[in-house]
């Protein structure tokens, strides 16, 4: 899946004395937040002088409850701002609100969540199972394991990185390698391939020599 780059106008980025960090998207057990806080909660209190951590999405009540549970008990409500979902036609302007974003779930297909994020400018901080290791190779995000120890120690990390430059680094990821009348393109090229019985688009995997 692409990004339709006409949506996520171009824009310039400014160095804030605070970044914001959000989840965006889902609430559910596979989505990782329990990592996410438990992650948080490991965090230095100087910590959140220079970030800070929003959850914003749709889901179950009991899943939400399950949240707003764990960040009264781990005494975070002052650190984890929790928020209601955000409609479709407002979400692209909404996420010009943050500076990071974080997705530490055990399983994704293809996130759109994610590559949205990336179009607003965003870099990421996603689990391997977000199968997008590609934010590594553009220096626009960081790869964590899912686990609390790893996520805590990428969220470290960002104390002595440039977050404007990665946030470049994403929005140039997306409009090499995602834009949306780019990869139509490539799919068209699949179902070519197969309807000639050919092998021609590079996209072809595990194919022998």
């Amino acid at each position: 899946n692409g990004i339709n780059l006409e949506l996520y106008k171009k824009r310039v980025l400014e160095d804030k004395n605070k970044k914001k960090i959000v989840f965006f998207g889902r609430i559910h057990k596979k989505k990782g937040l329990e990592i996410l806080i438990n992650a948080i909660n490991k965090l230095p209190d100087d910590y959140f002088q220079k970030f800070s951590f929003d959850i914003t999405g749709p889901g179950d009540i009991d899943d939400i409850d399950y949240i707003k549970k764990l960040i009264k008990k781990k005494k975070l409500s002052g650190k984890i701002k929790l928020n209601q979902p955000i409609s479709r036609k407002n979400k692209i302007e909404y996420l010009k609100n943050f500076d990071l974003f974080i997705l530490p779930s055990f399983e994704e297909g293809d996130s759109i969540a994610l590559k949205e994020a990336l179009a607003s400018y965003l870099p990421v901080i996603i689990s391997e199972q977000c199968r997008m290791n590609i934010v590594k190779d553009y220096g626009a995000g960081l790869i964590t394991k899912t686990n609390s120890t790893d996520l805590y120690n990428c969220l470290m990390k960002l104390k002595n990185l440039n977050i404007i430059d990665m946030g470049y680094q994403a929005r140039k990821l997306i409009e090499k390698e995602y834009d949306n009348l780019n990869c139509s393109n490539r799919l068209l090229k699949i179902y070519t391939d197969i309807y000639c019985g050919k092998r021609s688009s590079p996209d072809w995997i595990n194919e022998k020599k």
